[in-house]
């Protein structure tokens, strides 16, 4: 069913906490986010409450910019907070070794598939729901166009395909938009097929 935003979006944990309402429990705290342009403060917050953080990110620009965080430069030497792995999701099979996606127990997708051709976009997010416990995910509902200068300094920001929330009714019943098509978001929460 999809349904009009009724929580607040601001932290990791309104999201979690959206993620229980749904029967979608963590049994630990370790979560993987897979691209981070900056330091998203939402994964701040999610450090900052003793989450291990796994970073999956393919520019090293945007890599620059989250160790520019002063609370991340700080924390990145304690490997039970944060580890940062520049990789590109697109070939998640060549390095799975480095992150063994089956041990986190939550995957943190926010703003990325839309990022990735439509073929390859679903075939990267059945992968990940096959082998992970639980997926939060947070996208553009419909149609959004980069500004170009971000795309020019960072061919990685450019949007390659857009999304409806139907084309998710098959995977949860946890859809969630906010504002209209083209102008919002669709948030999802999905129990991953390790889920226990």
């Amino acid at each position: 069913m999809v349904s009009e935003v009724d929580y607040r979006r601001e932290f990791f944990t309104d999201f979690i906490n959206k993620a229980k309402e749904h029967g979608l429990e963590p049994k630990g705290k370790r979560v993987l986010t897979i691209g981070e342009r900056m330091p998203d403060f939402k994964i701040i917050e999610a450090s900052k409450q003793e989450w291990s953080i796994t970073v999956i990110e393919a520019s090293r620009k945007n890599i620059q910019n989250i160790m520019s965080n002063p609370y991340i430069r700080d924390t990145i030497g304690d490997s039970s907070k944060w580890k940062l792995i520049c990789a590109d999701i697109r070939n998640i099979s060549s390095f799975e070794n480095q992150l063994d996606l089956k041990s986190f127990d939550i995957v943190w997708w926010f703003h990325g598939i839309e990022h990735l051709e439509k073929e390859e976009g679903i075939k990267i997010f059945e992968f990940i729901k096959k082998n992970c416990k639980i997926l939060m995910m947070s996208l553009p509902h419909g149609t959004h166009i980069q500004p170009s200068e971000l795309v020019i300094s960072n061919v990685y920001e450019e949007h390659k395909s857009e999304w409806l929330p139907e084309e998710f009714i098959k995977y949860t019943d946890a859809i969630y938009i906010t504002g209209k098509e083209n102008k919002g978001s669709i948030d999802l929460f999905i129990k991953g097929d390790l889920y226990e």
